[in-house]
């Protein structure tokens, strides 16, 4: 301390100095370099469309609706063309920094294209595309092109001489910061009893087990021995690595390391670019002038002797990559020159950059209850990889109290007089298709069923004629519809496969399908023709491979044989004894009012496992319909056509986003209606492989309920709660 200063006043200017004093800029612009050269990677991985689907489009424009951050309703994806020339701007900005032209403007469009595409859809959030957003704010407010670019390089021609090479120390401390910040908050989120336990990685350690047990001749490992490895060593890593990459003697060993679990986090989990972009930026803890040093070694390539005592410590505490603790990365220190910059305001924006960074993951800690689960306080956190979560089912259910009336007894029913013209009278009942009795059930039906859609089954008691009555239905369909159809008895699948394998082998270019067809057989002789207790993967990997040849060029042939097979066989259903037809009319469908002929006019039920159908079987149901379920009438909201599928797999775990949705499908209902309707919702979710638990309360209006950032929401409710927990909580603070 110098005369009177204070010890505040000390440390003030001496952090000052440190971040102000100059240092070779040759770090920073290999950062910039390879920084600008993934952004303009990912822009093309963007504008370049897939066969038969563009990713731009498809990510943000092909659905009916877009999540948006908490308070950041009005940024929505632009219209077209502006939004296709969004992303361009983005490319061209992202070449731009790379090379080191037009920089600074560069720069700041680089941020703001690619910050207002991060913004657009809040499924599409992923901790690596923020951590790219922070990375290109930062650049836009460095000198990142002093070095390495080709406005130096033209700076020097004009002006001559080498030129100002050097930086402010505080750009690439704030990097480091930033860095260092991403890893050890990892850290420490990981320190949690699910993931010390590896549940969340079993699946990933099942993977690893059946990728190196045959290459290295290993012995069969337990999945969760192999998950607990991988949590174990993430949060190990996680932990350590930002202070070895501090100090010069564990620097050259974090960098292997680095090397090592970004190359395995690129073959364990499908996270793009990010493992290249976290190598290559890392690179920023080493001395300043490391590019000059390394283009001089290469030209005079030697080795260094090593400590040997640092080596064998090394080799001891991590065999193989430790014996590089032997090298130690020279210092280059400072540059003996007058500072470059005093000014207050880079300091002042250092210390509230870091404080935000530094403060708000912690947010989570001031809200009850479990991040993992509730998710408030998950995002922007780096809590990255802490559970397994999927979602068992998420149904919503609209109240219009126009349209389903209350009696005096409470009792509700749908006012058929107020019902959609365009809409059939369907009621569609929920079943559970393994525990469905037929026998109460006899005669004529309807079923809705994975690639078969709608059918008219009908169920044959022991003493009827089954020829007669495929004439009396035969012919109640010509004087109903007109149309002179086929009435045949179900089939199993061996049967449906068998037609289906001679039909493929008797078309040309049969081999196409060679290897969904041998699926199919595999498990159809896996499952057998009684397929009661079977796993349910099996039956929905069934339903994918038939699906995948009912949108063949052979489409006719699979689905009519599909139509063919017993109730909601691909759904897990047996049939000891049941008898069966089954009406082939191809024209009958859910969205035509065929059915209500059926039965005068009224309103037809049609059986649903709801359960079982998968995202794609939804498509084929209409935007809403009638349930009756739990003994009450309910109208379905069916979001499949409003999202695509990386938001329907997403917005399933998240409270905020399932709540977003509910409001618009009310704001939907109130334009189609001019009526407010009340929207509740149904969610399970498994998180870390637990027993499927309720995650909202299905007694909240979604359309009229408030969200806290900064607070627990009592509608979402904590692990092991029981329904209903949120609206008795609200009446008690009421009272």
């Amino acid at each position: 301390m110098r005369g009177n200063q204070s010890a505040a006043q000390w440390i003030f200017e001496s952090f000052r100095d440190y971040l102000a004093r100059p240092v070779l800029g040759e770090s920073l612009a290999l950062f910039r370099i390879f920084f600008g050269t993934i952004m303009l990677v990912k822009a093309i991985e963007y504008l370049n469309p897939l066969p038969g689907i563009s990713v731009k489009n498809f990510l943000y424009h092909e659905t009916g609706f877009n999540f948006t951050y908490p308070g950041l309703a009005w940024i929505q994806p632009f219209p077209e063309p502006l939004w296709t020339l969004t992303f361009v701007l983005m490319g061209l900005s992202a070449l731009c920094v790379a090379l080191g032209v037009f920089y600074r403007i560069s720069a700041v469009a680089l941020t703001l294209s690619y910050s207002y595409i991060f913004l657009s859809e809040l499924a599409k959030y992923n901790n690596h595309y923020y951590l790219m957003c922070l990375f290109a704010f930062l650049l836009a407010v460095m000198p990142a092109d002093r070095c390495f670019s080709i406005s130096s390089w033209l700076k020097r021609t004009c002006e001559g001489g080498e030129g100002n090479k050097t930086v402010p120390f505080w750009t690439v401390f704030l990097l480091r910061a930033q860095l260092f910040i991403v890893y050890f908050y990892g850290g420490l989120a990981k320190i949690d009893a699910d993931w010390i336990t590896g549940i969340p990685m079993v699946g990933k350690g099942q993977e690893l087990v059946q990728f190196l047990t045959p290459k290295l001749n290993l012995p069969e490992i337990e999945p969760i021995i192999a998950g607990r490895f991988i949590c174990w060593t993430g949060l190990v890593y996680d932990l350590t690595i930002g202070f070895l990459l501090i100090f010069r003697r564990t620097r050259l060993l974090a960098f292997a390391l680095t090397f090592i679990f970004h190359a395995s986090n690129h073959f364990l989990f499908p996270i793009g670019l990010f493992p290249l972009m976290a190598f290559t930026t890392t690179l920023i803890f080493l001395e300043p002038d490391w590019p000059s040093r390394f283009g001089r070694w290469i030209r005079r390539p030697r080795i260094k002797k090593p400590d040997w005592k640092w080596s064998l410590a090394g080799i001891v505490a991590v065999p193989g990559a430790g014996v590089l603790l032997g090298w130690s990365d020279r210092k280059s220190g400072f540059i003996t020159a007058p500072s470059s910059l005093r000014l207050k305001w880079v300091y002042y924006f250092v210390l509230v950059y870091l404080l935000i960074q530094v403060v708000v993951p912690f947010r989570h800690f001031f809200i009850p209850g479990d991040a993992k689960w509730t998710e408030e306080g998950q995002d922007f956190s780096w809590r990255m990889m802490l559970r397994a979560k999927d979602a068992s089912y998420v149904i919503y259910h609209v109240k219009d109290s126009e349209l389903m009336p209350r009696d005096e007894s409470g009792r509700m029913s749908v006012d058929w007089a107020k019902w959609p013209e365009e809409k059939p009278k369907a009621l569609f009942v929920p079943i559970d298709s393994n525990r469905f009795d037929w026998s109460h059930h006899q005669g004529l039906t309807t079923t809705f069923e994975p690639n078969a859609g709608l059918r008219a089954i009908y169920r044959l008691s022991e003493n009827e004629d089954s020829t007669q009555v495929k004439k009396a239905l035969s012919s109640q369909w010509i004087s109903l519809f007109g149309r002179d159809v086929e009435v045949v008895e179900t089939i199993n699948f061996a049967e449906a496969f068998q037609a289906i394998e001679e039909h493929l082998n008797s078309v040309e270019n049969s081999e196409n399908y060679l290897y969904t067809l041998n699926r199919i057989k595999e498990l159809a002789e896996k499952l057998g023709s009684s397929v009661g207790h079977v796993r349910e993967n099996d039956l929905s990997s069934l339903s994918w491979e038939f699906e995948v040849l009912r949108k063949s060029s052979q489409s006719k042939e699979v689905v009519s044989q599909l139509k063919r097979l017993h109730p909601f066989l691909l759904q897990g259903a047996s049939f000891p004894n049941e008898r069966f037809l089954v009406v082939l009319d191809p024209e009958l469908s859910v969205e035509s009012s065929d059915p209500e002929k059926l039965t005068g006019g009224q309103e037809f039920l049609v059986w649903i496992d709801l359960g079982r159908l998968r995202p794609t079987e939804w498509k084929e149901l209409p935007q809403w319909f009638t349930t009756f379920e739990d003994r009450q009438l309910k109208i379905i909201w069916n979001y499949s056509g409003d999202l695509n599928h990386i938001q329907r797999k997403r917005f399933t775990t998240s409270p905020w986003m399932i709540r977003q949705l509910g409001s618009h499908i009310a704001d939907t209902w109130e334009d189609e209606t001019g009526r407010r309707p009340e929207v509740n919702v149904v969610s399970f979710l498994m998180m870390n492989f637990r027993v499927p638990q309720p995650l909202i309360d299905p007694t909240i209006d979604l359309a009229s309920s408030d969200y806290f950032l900064l607070k627990h929401n009592e509608w979402i409710l904590p692990l092991n709660a029981e329904v209903g927990s949120a609206t008795k909580n609200r009446k008690d603070s009421e009272q």
